[in-house]
């Protein structure tokens, strides 16, 4: 066990085993220590991939996976040591609070790609900018399905660090499903309506690789 950590194993998994390099697929809560629950970090009911070949995560939830198989249950008490970046995990939380985390594994995957069957039916829309380490530009994510589920993430980078550094902000709603359709009809009309403004920014992505 890793120093900062403090394992409850509540069922023992059966399936293939969490191990670095691959990608776990999760359900995942995190808790402040008066028992609120940090859900900008991970939406309520929504599967959490994890890859675990990159630390896109905080170093305790990637620490505290480490050795469970599919169908396993694991509390852990993350230290603040291991739960926070050089900016804190969230702008309202003290950087010297611990957190708990509740988690059940899913599924071990080989490649960090989504899966089919990750997208729920029916039409989806993604929107995505890359964002500019260089210029402290932020990465954003927006995605809406025909059901009306929307959601997103805002990622801004720390001065001076990589992008792993930095953890996005997420967000997610229920829009109507008439709000729903006629965003999808606006943006289908779109390219036809400004066809090269859309192609000028859609073409024009001055993002970056760096991790």
């Amino acid at each position: 066990m890793r120093a900062g950590l403090k394992l409850l194993e509540e069922t023992i998994g059966t399936g293939a085993e969490v191990v670095r390099g691959k990608t776990a697929v999760v359900n995942l809560q995190l808790f402040l220590p008066s028992g609120a629950e940090l859900v900008s970090l991970c939406p309520p009911g929504q599967k959490t991939h994890i890859n675990l070949a990159k630390r896109e995560v905080i170093a305790g939830i990637r620490y505290g996976l480490e050795g469970m198989r599919v169908g396993g249950r694991r509390r852990f008490i993350i230290s603040p040591h291991l739960a926070y970046g050089p900016g804190g995990l969230l702008d309202k939380v003290p950087p010297d609070t611990s957190l708990r985390c509740d988690v059940e594994v899913l599924e071990v995957r080989d490649s960090p790609n989504p899966a089919p069957e990750d997208y729920p039916p029916g039409k989806q829309l993604i929107i995505m900018h890359y964002g500019e380490l260089v210029r402290a530009v932020p990465k954003w994510h927006f995605g809406l399905t025909e059901d009306g589920g929307c959601g997103g993430d805002l990622t801004i980078p720390l001065p001076g660090l990589k992008w792993r550094h930095a953890l996005p902000k997420r967000f997610n709603k229920k829009l109507d499903p008439a709000q729903a359709a006629a965003l999808f009809q606006f943006v289908l009309e779109f390219p036809h309506k400004h066809p090269q403004e859309c192609l000028a920014e859609a073409f024009n992505q001055g993002g970056d690789s760096a991790l």
